[in-house]
């Protein structure tokens, strides 16, 4: 399958072509030698591949005797052929790997004292089970994100729910306020959820500065890990719209129940991380904004304007309307706008952040200063106007 050995077989067929068709004592290919060759080296997947789906078929067997061996082995190959874009491999491999992992965590968390699951573990310990099936469901999402939006989230969620024990049932209830509540209740529910989970009481601990007054001494943790960045990333998967396809009067109702399901679950997913906010020292009403400005990605920023306008009413928060203002400038490329109205704007807006009255002035219709503190407030917009001059 190599190179070299294509080239030398092809290099021998053309002697052979050119040579005496006989008596020479030299023997020359078989008729049918010419339907057995490789085929052209740029239609070859590279050797890495290969060798990727081999140890697969290998490693699908032995799942059934020693899955935590396997389980180590797959993880390594869905690396391996994501590196050379094999999507659909890449698929099989992490559904397979999923399946096992799962297997293993039920079977470890229903007796783990029993002879055997030593064995039906490999070298797997609990934690690795439960970290390697969290990364797998998130590599499984992300791979999906596009090709199967309703896939995609199923495996956002499920992972949310493996590493942070936040259930599908505890984001219904979120939903539900999504459309009965008001912005405040629903973000106050969230709050008091997130600061009393076993799980998530900690994330709500403000960090104190360092010695040196910096709150950014420690080194930044996986982004993987943060339970605010993969709410962010659900909430901008789960806000957006699958294609648009001639539909069935009976299968409108089905599609328009999924997308008002996965809106709801956006505005859930969006609310905890606007709450997670508080203590990570990142923004609330335009965090979301603000990551897809920088990233420059239009299509996710339209859809969290048209999700902020849904769950608030924008008119009455000076800072998120303005905000709001600047990236659908950013979006049509209004220029004029860009150039002369957005400095001014922003700038207004830091000294209204800045203003210390008692009774809170102009700052009481700054949703930024309902859900962060003046300094983190001035830093947001200060990201945002420099995106923008």
């Amino acid at each position: 399958m190599s190179a070299k050995h294509i080239a030398a077989v092809k290099d021998a067929s053309k002697k052979n072509k050119g040579g005496p068709k006989g008596g020479s004592g030299q023997k020359g290919p078989s008729p049918n030698a010419s339907k057995k060759l490789p085929k052209d080296d740029e239609d070859q997947d590279p050797p890495e591949v290969v060798e990727a789906l081999t140890t697969f078929r290998k490693a699908e067997k032995a799942a059934k005797e020693n899955p935590g061996m396997a389980a180590s082995v797959l993880w390594k190959i869905a690396k391996a052929l994501w590196t050379f874009r094999q999507s659909l491999e890449t698929a099989k491999v992490l559904s397979l790997l999923i399946r096992i992992l799962s297997e293993l965590q039920a079977t470890t968390g229903t007796a783990p004292s029993v002879t055997g699951v030593a064995t039906a573990q490999g070298s797997l310990s609990p934690t690795q089970i439960s970290m390697t099936l969290y990364l797998s469901r998130l590599a499984m999402a992300r791979l999906f994100v596009y090709q199967s939006p309703e896939l995609a989230s199923q495996y956002y969620l499920d992972a949310i729910q493996g590493r942070w024990q936040i259930d599908h049932a505890d984001l219904q209830t979120i939903n539900e306020m999504v459309n009965t509540s008001s912005v405040t209740q629903l973000l106050d529910h969230c709050r008091t959820f997130l600061s009393t989970h076993p799980k998530t009481e900690k994330l709500m601990v403000v960090s104190a500065p360092s010695a040196s007054g910096d709150t950014a001494a420690k080194k930044p943790a996986d982004p993987n890990l943060k339970l605010l960045v993969i709410f962010l990333e659900s909430a901008s998967m789960l806000a957006q719209k699958n294609a648009t396809v001639p539909l069935k009067s009976s299968q409108k109702t089905i599609v328009s129940t999924v997308d008002r399901i996965q809106g709801e679950t956006a505005l859930a997913c969006y609310a905890m991380a606007a709450v997670l906010t508080e203590a990570s020292g990142d923004k609330a009403g335009t965090a979301a904004i603000l990551r897809t400005m920088e990233t420059g990605d239009f299509v996710r920023m339209q859809t969290t304007i048209s999700l902020l306008n849904s769950c608030c009413d924008m008119a009455k928060y000076q800072d998120v309307q303005t905000v709001a203002e600047v990236a659908n400038a950013v979006i049509s490329q209004d220029n004029d706008y860009l150039y002369n109205g957005a400095s001014w704007a922003l700038e207004h807006l830091m000294l209204l952040i800045q203003e210390n009255r008692e009774d809170g002035g102009s700052r009481a219709n700054l949703l930024l200063c309902r859900h962060s503190t003046p300094a983190a407030s001035v830093e947001t917009l200060t990201r945002v106007h420099q995106l923008v001059t």
